[in-house]
């Protein structure tokens, strides 16, 4: 089960260009240890592969402690992170279970068995590191992170509710967009943590608040078709700007409006060319988004006259 060849997704590619071999191989590692110790969940490991919920927390990490250090982490506390992007996994499995429940349920069982499986896996890591205080600090993390992931899920989830019964509301929506944002807040401020650079923590954590939003944003324009498809009303901006036949042009004005926002702040920071390197990926992420909405703007138009009746 080898993911360096399987996972370098041109999204990944994107954004992390050479040292996404770094984190495949180490994510490879993990993956292969949970299935040899639970060889009947195999299968099940082995969707994990194609995820980037390990990828993303992990990499903000050593981003964040690039970002100080100009250096990746040091091999012995690689280990000990390993176990914060593996509960990003767990959580990206979790987001899985809800969209199971009304159709494959033997599929919704596995996700909730391979989620709990990952964080204990996680937690053995973190709390088998000799350095107590280097563990408490990698937890605290995890800690706030999963908190606020919980918490804008909930909110998200509340909003198609609303939504449908009182019409869209673009504060709430951007609101409920940073569930989007805590893999990438918390991981940026535990590397700035653990290379001791606690002073420029409010820059990194403005840089993941623009990144999160913006990837929120771009996952809801990838994923207009499939909304439409399975909603009446407008859940995301995207979707609400098309209902009411305006041009999702918006949606790009603001994406950029946020990535820009992120560039400048790493001007603040000793070393922050990877991160840099980051955002720019999402620029080119948004441009190649805007050429595949484009080209199906019309489908869209009348996928929503059709399936929402507007």
């Amino acid at each position: 089960m080898d993911i360096t060849k399987r996972s370098t997704s041109p999204l990944m590619v994107y954004l992390f260009g050479e040292d996404l071999k770094m984190i495949l191989r180490a994510y490879n590692n993990c993956i292969e240890k949970l299935a040899q110790q639970h060889p009947y969940l195999e299968d099940v490991f082995s969707d994990c592969i194609n995820r980037t919920g390990f990828i993303f927390p992990y990499m903000s990490v050593e981003y964040g402690y690039y970002s100080i250090k100009k250096s990746f982490l040091p091999k012995n506390l690689k280990n000990l992170v390993m176990g914060f992007g593996l509960i990003g996994l767990a959580v990206s499995v979790d987001d899985d279970i809800v969209d199971e429940y009304s159709g494959n349920h033997l599929k919704m069982v596995s996700n909730i068995s391979v989620s709990q499986l990952i964080q204990n896996f996680a937690y053995d890591l973190i709390f088998s590191y000799h350095e107590r205080e280097k563990s408490e600090i990698v937890m605290s993390e995890i800690n706030r992170a999963l908190y606020y992931v919980a918490r804008y899920q909930y909110m998200d989830a509340l909003n198609i509710v609303r939504f449908k019964k009182k019409g869209f509301d673009i504060m709430q929506y951007l609101q409920a967009a940073r569930k989007t944002v805590c893999p990438v807040k918390h991981g940026l401020r535990l590397g700035m943590r653990l290379a001791n650079g606690i002073e420029f923590i409010e820059h990194g954590e403005k840089i993941a608040e623009c990144l999160g939003i913006a990837l929120q944003l771009i996952d809801d324009l990838l994923d207009l078709e499939d909304d439409i498809k399975n909603y009446k009303e407008a859940v995301t901006l995207p979707m609400f700007l098309l209902k009411y036949g305006r041009s999702p042009e918006m949606v790009f004005i603001l994406i950029q409006k946020y990535l820009e926002e992120a560039l400048r702040n790493t001007m603040f920071l000793p070393f922050g060319e990877k991160i840099e390197r980051m955002i720019r990926g999402f620029c080119n992420i948004k441009n190649s988004t805007k050429e595949k909405i484009d080209a199906k703007l019309e489908r869209f138009r009348r996928l929503l006259s059709i399936e929402c009746n507007f």
